[in-house]
Parts: structure tokens; sequence; C-alpha cells
């Protein structure tokens, strides 16, 4: 109880510096003028799509238009603060509610209105809502600035708070950008072509330098953020793998098994263990304060950032409705490649039109208004994960021109970001990095007619495998990586939509561990093959012989399998290597790509 009360308190004081901070500002007038025009489009079509010709006339809608935007600036500052009372899930239902509560207001403030009822509030209310974050789309021709602008206010009114002294002008922070998946060759390409300006400019300027790093395989976020946030060279294998030792399969992307991993990579002196702050990345780093990283998997209700994007129309709903035309675009470029008969390719669709639009809209969003909150903050380190460009390539492949367009939009966001550190003042060095490259190849099933999986339980037909044939995860191996965080992040709250969740996640992990199981339960000797892809890589386990299995002793146990030749290429033993270590590469100030690596599949592994 006394710890309840605590986190009352906490919240109500937040509440409090919520709406203390608010002030009128010239931006902020040019804003709501905007916000009048398009509010005025917005509800005009919405009522007459509701209403038809018995709705308001157009006097009565610009006089609605009107009060909702000066409620909007009354009530909004306090339904943030608000909102902060919620906890996680309750921040995120209350940026939704909030649309239809300053609505609610502004009916009862303007005669013949034309609403009633609040089935009819609330369905205006968010009707409205997508069709302004449209206009504003189309006026903007697809930017970011009305966005991009509020955020950058709001990292400066933070750090006339709060940020002073944090970052010390004699050793000064480090803001950490990875670019996934973008090689060194792509990159220099991107530049030569235009696509990534800033980057450009920066070279061209000398004020940072590019360097190439090359560290082997497995070429996977996960194996490339255990070094670079923990020096660890030894313990990511692949994306998945099978654990003789524990008889189960690890996914990287899922929140359980990368909490178990960051336990076993965590020595109290990662990268970000001085203060430092992760955002969207696998592993935190050692950071005190880690946002949307997945071996943590909780939404950052505490975050001032998190806050003003779900309380803010420029921030979730603007976002919603962007996801909402990636879906369209991804299913549209995805038509057009079949249509064209561009190969090689792999299958889009539906479900990573919804993964695209999470990574690309949703989570990149609020990922930027949590770094731009922490840069407010003078946080001393921040590392954070942009995984736009490696989403979209891994599908499209890697040179394609929507891959190419992710990484200016990549390039833009680094140069607005830059422009956050000079507007708040803030004394970071900046340092941009990948992970890993990307190349284009066509997958195993397309050259060889079949699945690994399908060729192994061929190979072992008759040989003492059992009923269960091949075990293994079939699903590829990055899908839907950030719709498991967001997931996650919702289940571990109280609410009760948190609670139905996490009854679908139990009965999804059920079906995944029947599926990847070898079965303790069979028959002691000859058990089940185990095969675990991961993008460019497989591993093919016999669970029955112990440690790592040579050649001489699979002929022995299974006589046959050595007359087919296995053309799945050569499973690697060696790991990372990085000269001087994780913060020999942060101290350079360079921009770190991986020089790509062959693979098999189109845009490669993760």
């Amino acid at each position: 109880m006394p710890a309840r009360r605590s986190l009352f308190d906490h919240r109500i004081r937040q509440c409090g510096h919520r709406v203390s901070i608010w002030r009128p500002t010239a931006l902020r007038l040019r804003s709501l003028l905007r916000s009048v025009f398009v509010s005025y489009i917005a509800l005009g079509v919405t009522l007459y799509i509701l209403r038809g010709p018995r709705g308001p006339g157009p006097v009565s809608v610009l006089a609605l238009a009107a009060s909702v935007a000066a409620v909007g600036v009354i009530l909004r500052p306090l339904l943030a603060g608000f909102a902060a009372l919620l906890g996680r899930f309750g921040a995120l239902a209350f940026g939704f509610i909030s649309q239809a509560v300053i609505l609610d207001v502004a009916v009862d403030l303007v005669p013949n209105a034309g609403v009633h009822g609040l089935g009819q509030i609330i369905l205006v209310s968010w009707v409205t809502a997508a069709l302004a974050a449209i206009v504003n789309w189309a006026l903007d021709a697809g930017n970011e600035d009305d966005f991009q602008a509020d955020l950058l206010y709001r990292a400066v009114r933070v750090h006339r708070r709060t940020g002073d002294g944090l970052v010390k002008p004699d050793r000064g922070g480090l803001l950490i950008l990875q670019l996934d998946g973008v090689g060194e060759d792509l990159l220099r390409q991107a530049m030569s072509a235009g696509t990534a300006p800033t980057l450009a400019s920066w070279l061209r300027s000398e004020a940072h330098v590019l360097r190439r790093w090359h560290t082997g395989l497995p070429a996977t976020t996960p194996a490339g953020q255990s070094v670079l946030l923990h020096g660890n060279e030894t313990e990511i294998p692949a994306f998945r793998w099978w654990e003789k030792e524990t008889g189960r399969l690890l996914v990287v992307n899922h929140p359980p098994d990368a909490a178990e991993l960051q336990h076993r990579l965590s020595d109290g002196h990662g990268l970000l263990a001085e203060g430092g702050v992760s955002v969207s990345n696998l592993f935190s780093g050692d950071a005190p304060t880690t946002l949307l990283t997945m071996s943590d998997a909780e939404l950052p209700s505490r975050s001032s950032g998190y806050r003003s994007f779900v309380t803010d129309g420029t921030g979730l709903v603007r976002s919603v409705v962007v996801a909402g035309g990636q879906v369209i675009t991804e299913l549209y470029e995805g038509r057009r490649q079949r249509h064209h008969h561009v190969e090689p390719r792999v299958r889009r669709g539906l479900v990573f039109a919804l993964q695209r639009a999470v990574t690309t809209a949703l989570l990149r969003d609020l990922s930027l208004a949590l770094v731009t909150d922490q840069i407010g903050r003078a946080a001393p380190v921040i590392y954070v994960d942009w995984t736009d460009y490696d989403e979209v390539a891994h599908h499209a492949g890697p040179s394609r021109v929507e891959s190419m367009r992710a990484l200016e939009g990549l390039d833009r966001l680094v140069g607005f970001l830059a422009d956050v550190v000079r507007a708040t003042g803030t004394q970071y060095e900046i340092v941009v990095l990948s992970d890993h490259g990307q190349a284009q190849g066509a997958t195993f099933r397309q050259r060889s007619g079949m699945t690994l999986h399908d060729l192994v339980e061929s190979l072992t037909e008759g040989q003492g495998a059992g009923a269960h044939g091949v075990s293994g995860d079939r699903s590829p191996a990055e899908r839907l990586s950030s719709v498991n965080l967001v997931l996650s992040g919702v289940a571990r709250s109280r609410a009760m939509t948190a609670r139905a969740i996490r009854a679908l996640m139990r009965v999804g992990t059920r079906g995944a561990e029947s599926s990847t199981s070898t079965g303790h339960g069979a028959r002691a000797g000859k058990q089940a093959p185990v095969v675990a892809a991961s993008g460019s890589l497989a591993h093919i386990y016999l669970p029955e012989l112990p440690g790592r299995a040579v050649r001489d002793v699979i002929d022995s146990r299974r006589r046959g399998c050595g007359k087919t030749e296995l053309r799945a290429g050569a499973v690697c033993s060696y790991r990372h290597r990085v000269p001087g270590g994780p913060r020999a590469v942060a101290e350079n100030g360079c921009y770190a790509a991986r020089r790509p690596c062959a693979r098999s599949g189109s845009g490669g592994g993760r």
C-alpha cells in the first residue's frame, strides 16, 4: 500500500508539472490557426458523411472548428497531465479518449453543432482526427514539419528546466544513432545519389569520418548489439538457435528470450551503464533508463515524451494515420513487384504490411519523441536503433526504390536530431553506425525447390528420428519484432485489455513451444533433428549427440546421410571482432558500417 501511495503521489506531481510548463508562443499561435483551418475541413466532411444535408451549415462548422481549437489549447495540457496518473496502458488509452473530451466541451459551447449523444461524439471526434491527419499530411506533401517542430519546442523547454548540468561541458555527451541494416557500400551509393544529403554534408565538411568495420558472421542485429552494447563476442550465434542444455529454441525478438539473454550479457559495465538511455534496442547496455527495449518490453509510461506523444493530436493520431498509409503503400509496392516480375523477391503480404506500419510510423515517431525528450534532459549517453530501412529492405531488397526511400527518411531524421542538439545547446558528439549490411539474393527454397526443413527431413527418413520429424521454428526470424515489443509492453499493464492480450500471448507461446520442441518424452536414442534458420545462417542440431557434432559421429549414428550432398553452406563458429571493443567504436565519432555479407534470402538476415 505505501508503494502504491508513493507512485500515485509521484504521478500527482507529474500532473501538476505538465500543466505548469505550458506557455503561449508564436509557433503555437501559427499552429492554432492552421488547426482551425484543418478542423474546419475535417469536421465539415465528417458531419456531411454522418448527417448529410441535414448537418450544420458552413458557419456553424467554422464556429465548431474554432471552438475545438480553443478548447484544445486550454484542455490539452490538463488532459496530458491527467494522463500521467493512469500508468502505461492508461495513458495510451486516454490519448484516444481525450479527442472526444475536447469535442464534447466544444459542442456545448456552439449552438446547432449537429452532434448529439456520447456515441456520436466519440465517432465524430475520431473520424475528424483521422481526416485532419490526412489533410495535414496532404498539405505538407508527406513531411513531418509540424510534428518535429512540436518535439523541438518541447525539448528546448525541458532542457531549460532540467537539462543544465547533466552533460558536463568538459566531457560532453554521446548520441548514438544506429541505422539498422545499412552497409557501407550502400551508404556511399545513397550519398552519391543524393538520398542521404545530411550524412554526405557531414563528410564533405569533415565534421565526421566514414569508417568500415567487418564483423564476420553472424551478420545480425542481436550479435551486433551484444558487441556494441556489452562487449560480448560469443553469446549470440544467430538470430535463433537451439540450446541442448535447456532443450529449447531461443529467438531474440521474443521478449522473454531477450530478457534471458540480457541477463547473460550484463556485467554491470555496458556501454550505457553510466547514466545512459537505451531506446528501441534489443538489449539495454546496462542503461539505467530503458525505453522500448526488447529485453525490458515495457511501455515507457513514466517518460514525459511518451505521455506527450499519446495525448497530443500531432503525435499518436498522426502516427496512426501515417501507419494506415504505410499499409496501403506496402500493399501497392508488393503488387508492383509481382506485376513487373521483379526477381529475386519474397512474399509481401498483409502481415508484413502491418509490421512495416508499426515499425516505420508508430514506433519510429514514438522513438523520436523519446530521444528528443532525453536530449532535452541532457542524458549523458543515448543509444537508439532505427529499423525503418532494415524492415523494408528485408522484404523489398536492399537497393530497391522503397528501401532507399526509407533510408532517405532516416537521413532527414538524423538531420532533425542534430537540429535538436543545436537548439537545446547540449554538447553532444553524434555517432551514426550500423550493425550489419545486406545483399540481394534468392532464398533457399527458390534455389532448391524446397525449404531447408524439408531437405533435412528427407535426408533423415528411416534414420530413427521417430514420429516427431524435423523440429524447429519455420516462421521468418524477424517477423513481428516491433509487434512483439508493443504487445508485450501492453500486456505488462494491469488493464482488462492487457489481461486479454496476456491470455492470447500465452496461447501463442504454447503453440510455438509445441512446434519447436524435440520432445523430451520421445524414446531414448535418436531424436528428431532441430533446424534453426536465421536469414543467411542455418544451424542443424542432433539433440542426442552432446556438444558440437562432427562428421564421423554423424555418419556412424545416421547411416546414409553422408551419401547426399547438402548445399546449405557451412555453419561458422567464429563471432564478432571489434578492435578496441565497443567503446572504441563509439568514441571515434564516425559512421561505422558492417561490410555487406553474402546471404540467401532477399534482404538477408538481421
